[in-house]
């Protein structure tokens, strides 16, 4: 396996929301328990579970609406169908800077160059980190030799100027990527046993 990317997700609220960063959201979901939607697009994807392990570690009650796509969740927010969502900071930036969305945090642990100025999830919930990872994975029968051969493939073209400036890292998958996966298992049981 190689890790070719990581690249934060952004929380995100329509504009009408009273709650300005992550503490105030705290506060206002559990003063109208039940009453915040947030909107995801695929059932699984790092935008969904960045949600969901909010709503684990806060303890706050808000209710999934499901969507085909991150896009139709954009759309929805900026129609105040959902109040909050996460979305990945190429989709949010643009609506965020015209102030058609409100950006609270972005979800690493350290806050992005990708959303200037905007603190992390962390910050007012310690101990909250989530990315959206991307990478090259192989079978689990695949010989050694083809991966090494992939490996230096994928490495000699991550090396390379173009892709660096778009690309965090290239890099076999560490223990924080395997840290990562078994926080988002305990996460994904979790909502899978809702």
């Amino acid at each position: 396996m190689i890790l070719t990317n990581r690249a934060p997700n952004v929380l995100v609220a329509h504009p009408s929301v009273a709650a300005g960063s992550v503490k105030e959201l705290v506060t206002l979901a559990r003063a109208k328990a039940g009453q915040l939607n947030y909107g995801a697009g695929a059932a699984g994807a790092s935008t969904h579970l960045a949600a969901e392990l909010i709503r684990s570690m806060a303890g706050v009650n808000i209710a999934r609406i499901p969507y085909k796509s991150s896009g139709a969740v954009i759309n929805a927010l900026m129609g105040n169908e959902v109040q909050i969502m996460f979305a990945t900071v190429g989709s949010a930036v643009g609506h965020i800077k015209a102030g058609r969305l409100k950006g609270l945090a972005v979800t690493t642990r350290e806050p992005s160059t990708l959303s200037p100025g905007m603190l992390t999830v962390a910050a007012d919930l310690p101990g909250y980190e989530s990315e959206a990872s991307y990478a090259i994975c192989a079978l689990g029968k695949t010989p050694d030799s083809a991966i090494r051969i992939l490996n230096h493939a994928v490495m000699r073209i991550l090396a390379r100027p173009e892709p660096q400036q778009g690309f965090s890292d290239g890099h076999y998958i560490s223990r924080r990527w395997r840290g990562s996966v078994a926080m988002l298992r305990l996460v994904t049981n979790q909502v899978i046993d809702a």
